[in-house]
């Protein structure tokens, strides 16, 4: 009874036009068009864009961002680092780095230190 009554008070502040449509759209079925081709795009070989940007790390213990370098041990979130320097620390863009090819052992290198 009581989403009879929330019926009621939720149509009879709708306009006819609104009524309508509601009605039109729960009941019609919606027709598929059947023959439209999918256009299927061929396979990316390789990133396109340009590199751009400097390696930040050669060792993975010193790196360079925004001007600033830094030597880091353990501690990647020091607070004596701003918030912007710990960002582009924690989420490098080495993959679109100039010489990003020769990081793939210092990568190797940081996961096996982990």
């Amino acid at each position: 009874m009581a989403r009879l009554a929330l019926l009621v008070n939720t149509v009879r502040y709708l306009k006819l036009k609104q009524l309508y449509y509601q009605l039109f759209y729960r009941l019609r079925k919606p027709k598929l068009e059947y023959g439209v081709a999918t256009i299927v795009r061929g396979c990316i070989s390789g990133w396109p864009g340009a590199a751009y940007c400097e390696t930040p790390s050669s060792d993975g213990v010193s790196y360079t961002f925004l001007g600033e370098t830094a030597c880091l041990g353990d501690d990647w979130n020091s607070p004596s680092f701003s918030k912007l320097w710990l960002y582009n620390l924690h989420y490098q863009d080495v993959l679109n780095a100039k010489s990003a090819d020769a990081q793939i052992v210092l990568g190797k290198k940081l996961i096996a230190d982990c």
